[in-house]
């Protein structure tokens, strides 16, 4: 069996709920990955975060926005609208 037939195979077998649930749980665990890696923008000085255009404050805005939000885009849209 090739893996394109295996995969088939499961595709098939597996009630779609399970898949769907599986999805779900995997893109919330991609969500809290992310949301981890963005929290170390909070061990960044101030002079850094100054230079990347943020402050702490708008660092901890973000990170408190919803998981389903990326905290990275919302953050970048804040500090470009700054700029203009």
């Amino acid at each position: 069996m090739t893996k394109a037939t295996i995969k088939q195979f499961s595709h098939r077998v597996t009630p779609r709920w399970i898949r769907l649930a599986l999805t779900a749980w995997h893109r919330r665990a991609t969500q809290r990955l992310n949301r981890a890696a963005f929290l170390n923008m909070l061990s960044l000085d101030a002079h850094i975060l100054r230079d990347i255009g943020v402050s702490r404050g708008d660092v901890e805005w973000a990170a408190q926005l919803p998981l389903r939000c990326n905290a990275a885009a919302e953050l970048r849209r804040l500090a470009l609208s700054r700029r203009a």
